[in-house]
């Protein structure tokens, strides 16, 4: 009697198939939602964002690491007339590579295009919105915590949120706080905050402050900063050295 060699084949073929589902299952586990990406150095820029206050500017730009070698210092630029002008210059301060900007006498009263340049190819743009001034209801967004923990409810795209906001066109976002929920890597997590929301910060006025997981806490307590020392910093101060917090 002759066995059929086709029961084998497709023990064998289910195997592979489930050898196979189980690497790229694993696979799929291991993504990092925080990993920071490779970008090349014109895209050094991640995000900015800006506040325009009694005639005073704040623009902060917020980038990637850079390399050795690289400038340690970055222009602000606004279109005025048509051309584009150099309104101010500052330097990157390496512990967060951020860059503030500070522009004093700006006139809010027209809607101003801007941009942020570092190096010879990098440039970050958006718009200045101008002070509405004449309405009668001003239009704020509210957001509280932007946790992509699993428990939270996981990393959930922003892109919904984000195509609202454009829709509503807003005179101020209002992020109030746990903009970062990771205790380990706030700078990851700042950065995934600006791509996730860079498409409408970047143009339109933005208050930013921050909570207790912010800086790497459960709750605050303060307590003059004293070093805590229990599980939830229940007894005062901070979880997170000073320079962290």
């Amino acid at each position: 009697m002759i066995k059929s060699p086709f029961p084998r084949l497709l023990s064998i073929t289910l195997a592979v198939f489930s050898l196979a589902f189980s690497s790229f299952a694993q696979k799929k586990k291991r993504v990092d939602p925080l990993a920071i990406p490779q970008i090349t150095r014109d895209q050094v820029i991640c995000f900015a964002l800006y506040t325009v206050h009694e005639k005073t500017l704040k623009l902060t730009a917020q980038l990637y690491p850079l390399q050795e070698g690289e400038p340690r210092k970055a222009f602000l630029e606004a279109k005025l007339g048509g051309d584009w002008k150099k309104v101010a210059e500052a330097k990157v301060i390496e512990r967060g590579w951020t860059v503030p900007f500070r522009v004093e006498n700006w006139d809010d009263s027209m809607e101003t295009p801007y941009r942020v340049r570092h190096g010879e190819k990098a440039t970050y743009e958006g718009i200045i919105r101008r002070n509405p001034t004449e309405k009668r209801e001003f239009v704020a967004v509210g957001f509280t915590g932007n946790s992509i923990n699993p428990g939270h409810g996981g990393d959930i795209p922003k892109k919904d949120l984000v195509e609202n906001i454009k829709r509503l066109q807003p005179d101020l976002l209002f992020f109030s706080g746990d903009q970062v929920y990771d205790h380990r890597r706030h700078y990851a997590a700042w950065l995934r905050f600006g791509r996730d929301f860079g498409e409408v910060i970047r143009n339109f006025p933005t208050v930013s402050i921050p909570d207790d997981h912010d800086v790497g806490q459960p709750n605050i307590w303060g307590h003059n900063g004293k070093k805590s020392n229990l599980p939830g910093a229940s007894d005062g101060g901070y979880a997170m050295p000073v320079e962290y917090v």
